[in-house]
């Protein structure tokens, strides 16, 4: 924007010169003119306002310069600068989108993120459920193997109470039957001790 506003102050500066310039000389007029359209055709604005420059007449402190060179000069200025903002739109376009693709990257990014997570989660879940289920499947395992071990001792337990419980059954019948032998040898001591 400064560049245009310098351009168009050095066009109003420059048209005033012609305006109140004298004419040069007319073989120097045309070699300054061949450069100048030369120059103004196909170089890049700064060789343009140096070429310009160069091929004005000076009228006390001012640069006197054709009106046809100068809005050639101008319209030069005008397409570049257009140019430019041309360049400026289409890049600042392509930004945005660029940004609005990172945008969506990111987004996607965070999902698949969280995915992974959750995935992470959940096969750290199953592994923790598995050795669980490991350590369980072990343990019914052992106390299975104990409740056996405690079966057979029961078992024995139980036959040896069967036969601690049979011979107690035949001490008693034993005894009974002792006692009995001794009650009958006292009576009949009694006996033989009234019958004497």
């Amino acid at each position: 924007m400064t560049r245009f506003i310098f351009i168009t102050l050095t066009v109003l500066l420059l048209q005033a010169e012609i305006t109140y310039a004298k004419p040069s000389n007319k073989d120097t007029d045309k070699k300054k003119q061949a450069a100048i359209e030369s120059a103004l055709g196909t170089a890049p604005l700064s060789e343009q306002f140096s070429k310009l420059k160069e091929a004005s007449n000076n009228y006390k402190k001012y640069r006197i310069v054709k009106e046809t060179w100068f809005t050639q000069l101008q319209q030069n200025t005008i397409d570049t600068v257009g140019n430019y903002k041309r360049m400026l739109d289409a890049n600042s376009e392509k930004l945005n989108n660029q940004s609005q693709d990172l945008d969506e990257i990111q987004i996607k990014f965070n999902k698949y993120k969280t995915e992974l997570e959750n995935i992470k989660s959940r096969n750290t879940n199953n592994t923790l459920l598995t050795i669980f289920c490991v350590i369980l499947l072990i343990l019914t395992l052992i106390l299975g193997q104990k409740v056996r071990g405690h079966r057979q001792y029961t078992k024995q337990a139980q036959e040896d109470l069967d036969n601690l419980e049979k011979e107690f059954a035949q001490h008693k019948v034993r005894a009974l039957e002792r006692e009995q032998k001794v009650m009958r040898k006292l009576q009949d001591e009694i006996n033989k001790q009234k019958g004497l």
